[in-house]
């Protein structure tokens, strides 16, 4: 879903399952995989497979941080957007205003 938040600009504002679950991070497994891969290793009793998966889910678990990281750019760049749009509405009204002013007085 993307928001357009001026003339041309737009921003995505979705992180969708497929990107927290099957977007594999570099040489890892995606999340998905990984937690399929903990089940199975934790019913066979494999503890190598069980190292690894560890370290698979710690890269998981780094890609997801890094989604949220971006999703929350994401939401401070709508937040100045707003802002600065509340100030040039501001600016507007007050300018409107001091115009009646000066029509009025001539």
């Amino acid at each position: 879903m993307n928001y357009q938040i001026a003339s041309g600009v737009s921003v995505s504002i979705t992180v969708t399952a497929s990107d927290i679950f099957l977007t594999a991070p570099g040489s890892s497994p995606n999340l998905q995989d990984t937690l399929n891969n903990i089940q199975s290793d934790l019913t066979a009793g494999n503890e190598t497979g069980l190292q690894q998966d560890l370290s698979d889910l710690n890269a998981n678990l780094t890609q997801v941080i890094n989604l949220n990281a971006d999703l929350g750019a994401r939401i401070q760049r709508f937040t100045t957007a707003q802002n600065q749009l509340q100030q040039y509405s501001t600016n507007l009204t007050n300018e409107k205003g001091g115009l009646k002013g000066r029509i009025w007085r001539r």
